[in-house]
Formats: C-alpha cells, sequence, structure tokens
C-alpha cells in the first residue's frame, strides 16, 4: 500500500516476515540461554487466556459452518476418550491468513508464528456504539508516529459474545486501518467478529460469498436508467463489502478476530497468537495470549 503524505515510512521488508535467523554460525543454544539468564529481568509473568472456548452451538459469522461435536470414543468402552468434532476454520478466536479473502494469498500454515508474537498496541474503542465505525480520532492515532506489528482494537463487545447484539458491533473505518497500516501494523487484533461490519439483514451477501466475488463483479442497474455516469468501457465499481480485510490480508497482514478480556491489558502488552497449522487452510481457530508482567 502506497501511505502517500502520511509521513510515515513504510517497511519494504516482506509482510509478516519471520524473524527467525536462517543462516548457521548462531551461538549454542546453551550458551544463548546462560546469557539470557544473566540479562533477564527480575520479574514474573502471569498468562491471561484471550481465547473464546469452543463449544457445540457456539456463536459462528453468518453462513459459517455450525460447531457440532460428539463421544467418538470413550475410556469405558474403549479404553481412551476421543471427541469427534465439526467446525470451520474461522470458529470461535481464529486468524484469518490472506488467502481467506485474497486469490493466491498466504495459507495459515505459511504464516511465520513469531510474526503473531510479541509486543502490541492495545486501542480503546469502548465509546463505539452498535454498528458504528471507529476513527483515528477515536484511537487517538495522532499521537502515534508509529506502531508494533501487532495492534488490539478494544471495543469491549466480546461480553456480547453468544448474544443478539454480537453481530451488530462497532467496525473500524477503512481510514483508520490504512493510517494503522502505514504506522507499521502487521497484525491487527478484534474482539468482534470481524473489523469490518457483519451482514445482519437477510439478502446481503456474507463475508466469504462476497470478498470472493467483490473483484469480479459489477454493481447490478436499471437498463431503464439511462447510461452509468461512467464512460461506457468503465464498469461501475462495486464497493468493497470487507475494506479492512482488503487493506491487512490484500498487504500481506493477518486479522485475528473474537478475541475477549483486552480490558484487562494496559495500552502496552505482549501477545502470542497460537493458530492450529492447518495446511493450505485459509484460517485457524487459535489460542491467543497476553503476558502481564509483575515486578518482584
Amino acid at each position: 500500500m502506497a501511505c502517500r503524505g502520511s509521513g510515515v515510512r513504510v517497511p519494504s521488508d516482506p509482510p509478516l516476515q519471520s524473524s527467525s535467523p536462517a543462516s548457521a554460525g548462531l551461538e549454542p543454544f546453551s550458551g544463548r540461554l546462560r546469557a539470557a539468564t544473566r540479562a533477564a529481568p527480575r520479574y514474573t509473568s502471569s498468562m491471561l487466556d484471550l481465547s473464546h472456548p469452543i463449544t457445540a452451538g457456539m456463536t459462528v459469522y453468518p453462513g459459517d459452518p455450525e460447531v457440532r461435536s460428539r463421544e467418538a470414543l470413550s475410556v469405558a468402552a474403549d479404553g481412551v476418550a476421543v471427541t469427534e468434532l465439526h467446525l470451520g476454520s474461522h470458529t470461535g478466536t481464529h486468524i484469518d491468513a490472506p488467502s481467506h479473502t485474497i486469490r493466491g494469498g498466504r495459507t495459515i500454515d505459511e504464516v511465520p508464528l513469531d510474526a503473531l508474537s510479541g509486543d502490541a498496541l492495545v486501542l480503546r474503542a469502548d465509546r463505539a456504539g452498535e454498528c458504528r465505525p471507529i476513527d483515528g480520532e477515536m484511537l487517538g492515532l495522532e499521537r502515534f508516529d508509529a506502531v508494533p506489528p501487532i495492534v488490539a482494537i478494544c471495543t469491549g463487545w466480546d461480553r456480547h459474545f453468544g448474544g443478539e447484539l454480537a453481530l451488530r458491533h462497532p467496525f473500524l473505518a477503512v481510514e483508520a486501518a490504512e493510517r494503522l497500516w502505514c504506522l507499521g501494523m502487521r497484525v491487527l487484533v478484534v474482539d468482534t467478529l470481524s473489523p469490518d461490519p457483519t451482514a445482519v439483514e437477510a439478502g446481503i451477501a456474507d463475508e466469504r460469498s462476497a470478498a470472493g466475488e467483490a473483484t469480479d463483479r459489477q454493481a447490478p442497474r436499471d437498463p431503464a436508467a439511462g447510461p452509468p455516469p461512467a464512460t461506457a468501457d468503465r464498469p461501475l465499481a462495486v464497493p468493497d463489502p470487507l475494506p479492512v480485510h482488503t487493506v491487512v490480508l490484500g498487504g500481506g497482514g493477518a486479522i485475528v478476530e473474537n478475541v475477549r478480556g483486552l480490558d484487562a491489558l494496559g495500552e502496552r502488552a505482549r501477545l502470542g497468537i497460537f493458530p492450529l497449522p492447518l495446511a493450505g487452510a485459509d484460517g485457524a481457530p487459535a489460542r491467543v495470549v497476553a503476558w502481564r508482567d509483575e515486578a518482584r
């Protein structure tokens, strides 16, 4: 994405690039461990789980597979307990890989884990109302010249997960998403079903079908309405139904949806996002955690 006029230098390295060294000649592990131990700050860490439990019948995005489970084997009958699961790749707390909405985008097993862990900025948007946009002013983006690669938006809407209001969550304005991307964000974390509006009325295309057709369709037009305002050889553009997904996933980034408990964190936190390594998949359920440092 070109961030013209922002005065922000966009990193030139590939999005979500792994920071792990890929060459030989590294210090032996034992030496690194001793050095890290000597340099370690004097604190203890408590871990906070930011993930919704996966349960049968739980809330899913409209049109997604429902969550079902059953006992496949039991200790009494088989000597072991095994549960059979039926769920979609975007169940519960999960991560969207670029291939979720971008043709040819990276799949979840191609997203490096170390790009999904580290320092994060937690921005507050708890004043955002039902089905209302969250803009840069509400997030206070004018304060920042740069942001960490992981940015979380706390709306407090996780309290509605499983309820009627879950679908009517606030959403991130595309201009704010573009600004965050230009400031350095590569992983967007939200406590809602989506950073874009969720279709809540019958007849509105759901996220999956709309995204798959967004780059190919033309807007329907009544022939009796006369010629379109654009030139005859230039068809009308269809509004992007998932503009924030396009900004982040289209740039090679990732989106984490349906986290909970962000209100327990300060503005700066350390997050770890650990998706299931589903080969070739467009996303996966994830365990998301935060570490809270406590001085000894």
